[in-house]
């Protein structure tokens, strides 16, 4: 029922934004959140919720419209740091009422206990899920490898 909602909710708004997508400006939106520090391509899919690689093609298409400035990390020499462009800073200003006017039809009708409720099992089901991760890499880990276990 999740990836549905998310899936009917993509193809409801996919070019809302003047030319970029839904996803493209919530990635520029937690992009902004989390900028107070440098921001690697892990960093923000971390964020975002979402897989590097998937992660990447936006920025990569966002790069190309302007909105976000690839440079090498000083840091580390194996990234990149991403930064906001002033066009992106000035084109979520001039859209900033609008995700929230395209949200609230969705949430028209649900009360604010029924919506706290939701978030708590959310952020419940992704502690388990990202408690599952870790069991199952060191129940792998502990494994005797098929070669080993054929001896």
């Amino acid at each position: 029922m999740i990836l549905k909602t998310g899936v009917l909710w993509q193809q409801k708004n996919k070019q809302v934004f003047d030319g970029i997508t839904w996803r493209q400006f919530t990635l520029l939106e937690t992009l902004r959140d989390i900028s107070d520090q440098s921001v690697s391509l892990a960093r923000l899919s971390e964020e975002f919720g979402g897989t590097r690689q998937n992660v990447r093609q936006l920025v990569n298409a966002l790069c190309e419209k302007g909105f976000i400035s690839r440079k090498p990390s000083p840091t580390n020499s194996h990234t990149n740091d991403l930064t906001l462009t002033d066009a992106a800073t000035k084109f979520m200003d001039e859209h900033k009422g609008l995700g929230d006017a395209l949200l609230s039809p969705v949430f028209k009708g649900i009360n604010e206990k029924t919506l706290d409720t939701t978030l708590d099992c959310l952020k419940d089901m992704l502690r388990n899920l990202e408690s599952l991760s870790a069991e199952k890499a060191t129940t792998e880990s502990a494994m005797p490898s098929e070669k080993s276990a054929r001896e």
